[in-house]
């Protein structure tokens, strides 16, 4: 899976929105947000009062929306080696609105839940988030594709459709005591200086202590 992921994204038909690495309780809970807040208008409504000028002041209500990447966790782990995961996943992001009276993006965003289980080492792949979108446009020459009636003799019309599909890669690993903790630490350390150099690198597993 590692090298597919690779080739891909060498062609860039694979794009690596974000490899977090996350830590959490047997019980506990652990969740990242790789983004931004972007403020959004909730409410607005016009002053009771009028200015000086007769116009009225419009107030309005803002609430900071969190964007980007952000997955939450809740690991259950057995004696036996099995880890049950309950994962809540969205990547959103800010768009421009369509209503320029609205002085507000309005949020695109991909939701996913779900609840699995997975041995000590078990890679899980979801997928099925996609979305489609429809882009038109036109060139041409400046000004003579603008001319009434003969204006298309100087401009061609595009279609753009482009199809994307969101795949989240789970790879659930026990920590055991402080042996696995010390290698889980230099594998992270690993990455890093792995990524630094060649950023399109995946790893996908933790090697074995000898």
């Amino acid at each position: 899976m590692s090298a597919a992921l690779n080739a891909f994204a060498q062609n860039q038909q694979v794009n690596v929105l974000s490899t977090p690495r996350l830590v959490a309780r047997s019980g506990g809970a652990a969740n990242i947000q790789v983004g931004s807040d972007v403020p959004v208008i909730t409410t607005q409504a016009a002053a009771d009062q009028q200015s000086g000028d007769g116009s009225r002041d419009v107030l309005q209500s803002v609430q900071f929306r969190s964007t980007g990447v952000l997955l939450n966790i809740e690991p259950v782990v057995y004696s036996t080696g099995r880890v049950d995961l309950t994962i809540t996943q969205e990547v959103s992001s800010a768009l421009p609105n369509p209503n320029t009276a609205i002085a507000s993006p309005i949020i695109s965003n991909r939701n996913l839940s779900t609840q699995l289980t997975l041995d000590d080492g078990g890679t899980a792949v979801l997928g099925g988030l996609i979305r489609e979108s429809i882009t038109r446009g036109d060139t041409g020459i400046p000004l003579l594709k603008d001319i009434p009636w003969l204006g298309s003799l100087f401009s061609v019309d595009s279609l753009n459709i482009e199809r994307t599909e969101l795949l989240v890669i789970i790879t659930a690993y026990i920590i055991r005591g402080s042996e696995d903790r010390e290698r889980f630490v230099d594998y992270l350390t690993d990455e890093i200086n792995r990524s630094l150099s060649d950023p399109v690198q995946l790893r996908t597993r933790i090697p074995k202590q000898q």
